[in-house]
Parts: C-alpha cells; structure tokens; sequence
C-alpha cells in the first residue's frame, strides 16, 4: 500500500500556481512606458501619440509594467525584450522569479534609427517564461509624421501697397505706423498647433539674413492669419525693394519651405 507523502507548505504553494497557469486564461501584459520621450496628444485634426521631428531617430528607452508571472514564487527564469513592430530589438532584461520590485528600475531600449520612418509603429516587449512567451497587448503606437506643411501662396498686403509700394505717404494718409500683412489660411496640410512666421527681408539678400516679423501659433483653423508687427523699423531701409513670404512649422517640428516671396518697392523718403 502507496503512503501519501505530505507536502510542505511552499510546495503546496508552487503546486497552486502552476495549477494556476495552466488553467487561468493569461492576462494582457500592460503596454511598454517611455521613458525618455513624450509623445504629443491629439488634436481635433490630428491624432495622438505623435513622436516629434527632434526626437525622431534617437533610441527610445521604456519601462515594463508590473506583470503577472513575475510574482510566481517557483524560482523561474525570465527573459524580457522590446518588440518593435513584432521585431525583437534592443538589449534583455533576465531575472528569476518572484522579481524584486528594484527589478522593474531596469530599462529596455529600442536602438537609435527605428522610429525616424514615416507612418504607424507598435512597440511592445515580448515576456519568455517557462519555455513559453507573451507579447504585450495593446501595443503602444507610436505616429512618425515626416511631411511639413506647404505654404504655396504669396503674402497678401493691402491693395495700396499692392500697387504703389510702402511709401511715407502711406503711413500718413492711412493714419497708421505699420504695414498689415495676412496669409491664406487654407494652405496645404494645414493643422491645429502650425506656427506661421511672417518674414522680411532686403531683395537679393539670402533668406537665412530675413528677419522674424511675428510668429504666430495656430489655435483654430477657422482664425485669420495676420500681423500688423511691420513697422518702418522692420522693414530695414528706406529705399530700395522689400521681400515678403512665410515659413510654416507643424506641431511635430516639420518646417516648411519658404513661401513664394512677395517684392514690394520701398520708398520712405518724404516728397
């Protein structure tokens, strides 16, 4: 006749939680947390998780939520690594179960060159534990949006100035002490959270040596684009001619090229 042979309490406990694992369904794993970068939310035009221009490229470092399997007391190997777009990539975290909680102040690391691709990416972490593993889900999407606006239009001046130039009678007759300038606001690509700068600069000079005239930032689509920020001071001379144009830069950093420039003629001498 077989005796029973007692078990000990933590045998007892090792033989409860595998009962568990096998039966259980598993659990999602919690998605990866970044560490080092943030990401911009939505918009009302403009999904979230947008990662930006001067972030795009770099190694990205996360942290892995507490899970499930590591509080197991039976003494098994762990092996964690990021999955980034479901390619294992970066270094491994090891451990033994149950982790301690200082084991979680490690970090995985999606190496330097993944995320400066245009488009969506999952990053996840893949769990391998007793010879099986799992992946993190919901992935964690990252959006890499390479493409900057395009301002294709000119600077829009007054009529006045359209035709005869900024001149002293000008700012005379007019009764004012500058120059309104607007921009079409239906540019393509155009977003909530665009910077518009409006710039000068002397004809003939390179666009590196054009002075800021204002920065304005892109609240709602729907509010005008303007500035009444160009004095007699701005403009730089007092004779000679004058170009005009915009630079366009989305909220993820993405500049624009320079706008088709305006030339207005200069002519602040008084008759």
């Amino acid at each position: 006749m077989t005796v029973p042979e007692k078990l000990s309490a933590k045998e007892k406990r090792l033989l409860s939680y595998r009962k568990k694992s096998r039966s259980a369904p598993r659990l999602d794993l919690e998605p990866p947390i970044l560490e080092t970068i943030v990401l911009l939310p939505e918009t009302d035009d403009d999904p979230g998780n947008q990662l930006h221009s001067r972030d795009q490229g770099l190694e990205m470092k996360l942290k892995i939520p507490p899970f499930p399997a590591s509080s197991y007391p039976d003494k098994s190997k762990i092996t964690v690594q990021a999955l980034f777009n479901k390619i294992l990539v970066g270094n491994e975290l090891t451990g033994e179960t149950p982790l301690l909680p200082e084991w979680y102040e490690q970090t995985l690391t999606v190496p330097a060159g993944y995320t400066d691709k245009e488009g969506e990416h999952n990053v996840q972490y893949r769990i391998f534990y007793r010879f099986n593993f799992q992946d993190s889900e919901p992935p964690l999407i990252i959006r890499v949006d390479t493409q900057p606006p395009e301002p294709a239009t000119q600077t829009i001046v007054p009529d006045r100035i359209k035709t005869e130039g900024i001149t002293a009678e000008y700012f005379d007759e007019e009764g004012v002490d500058h120059v309104l300038l607007g921009y079409l606001p239906t540019y393509p690509i155009a977003k909530i959270g665009d910077f518009v700068d409006f710039m000068v600069k002397e004809a003939g000079k390179p666009d590196d040596q054009a002075t800021l005239i204002e920065r304005i930032e892109r609240v709602k689509l729907s509010d005008p684009l303007n500035t009444k920020k160009l004095t007699k001071s701005l403009i730089g001379i007092d004779e000679g001619e004058i170009e005009l144009f915009v630079y366009v830069t989305d909220r993820k950093g993405n500049k624009s090229h320079a706008s088709p420039k305006l030339k207005v003629d200069v002519s602040l001498f008084t008759a």
